[in-house]
């Protein structure tokens, strides 16, 4: 079962429903005389330590670019903006075109993106039916999170480029734009 990598807690639980089961058999109704389950134990074995964060190479970096750059521009520039800041991703949706200071080439971040449940927790119910997430502005991690990050030009033209195109589809699209 190492093989097909179940964690160790699926296999705890499992476990647990069979030595229930088997003291059930034994104890309660008397179907066995001896309980099997009590000489069962879980293997001992080591868990590989997980990458803790992917370092993308130059060549995924642009594989995922040219794979968003024409055809969703939001996810485009928002990894375009965490590409060259560092910046969390819910730090990058939290942005407004306010935050970016086109003159002195920085953004300010002052605020995050959480997406929260109906019931407005972050954990995922779901409500039969009424499937609906809200998103929300909220507050930085933590202190330090609150900054002002300087940009370089390649990021700052292509912001400039995708607010343009942004102000043509507010003209274009008039109130249906959103």
């Amino acid at each position: 079962y190492v093989e097909k990598a179940f964690s160790k807690n699926f296999l705890k639980s499992i476990m647990k429903v069979l030595k229930s089961a088997f003291t059930f058999a034994t104890d309660v109704v008397g179907f066995l005389k001896e309980n099997p389950s009590l000489k069962v134990r879980l293997p001992r074995y080591d868990v590989p330590e997980e990458d803790p964060a992917h370092i993308f190479t130059k060549e995924e970096i642009e594989m995922i670019l040219n794979r968003f750059e024409r055809t969703n521009h939001c996810v485009y520039y928002a990894f375009l903006t965490a590409y060259y800041t560092g910046l969390r991703v819910s730090e990058v949706f939290g942005l407004t075109w306010e935050d970016i200071d086109f003159e002195k080439k920085t953004l300010r971040v002052d605020r995050n993106i959480l997406k929260k449940n109906q019931s407005g927790g972050t954990k995922h119910r779901h409500i039969s039916g009424n499937a609906k997430t809200v998103w929300y502005f909220g507050t930085c991690k933590t202190q330090t999170s609150y900054r002002t990050v300087p940009i370089g030009d390649t990021l700052l033209k292509a912001l400039k480029e995708y607010k343009e195109k942004q102000e043509m589809y507010k003209l274009n699209y008039g109130d249906t734009y959103m």
